[in-house]
């Protein structure tokens, strides 16, 4: 297995996991800490997408998924 795809499925185990933990509690963050959850979210899933989109062959389903994602939580208040 690539280095690439090593780190790239190290950020997804991140995302993963924060973004459950932040689905779960974002009604009772506070807004400070809802943003920054928020943000630190998004900036890990577009950190995932740039190293995705450098793997050859590239993983579709993968890339497909983060910007689903994506959209999700920049469509999350």
């Amino acid at each position: 297995m690539s280095e690439k795809v090593e780190v790239l499925n190290k950020i997804l185990a991140e995302i993963d996991s924060r973004a459950t933990s932040f689905k779960e509690k974002r009604h009772t963050l506070r807004e400070a800490q809802h943003f920054a959850e928020k943000k630190l979210l998004l900036d890990l899933i577009s950190q995932a997408l740039t190293l995705a989109q450098q793997i050859v062959p590239q993983p579709t389903e993968t890339i497909r998924d983060l910007r689903t994602l994506e959209k999700q939580f920049m469509d999350m208040r």
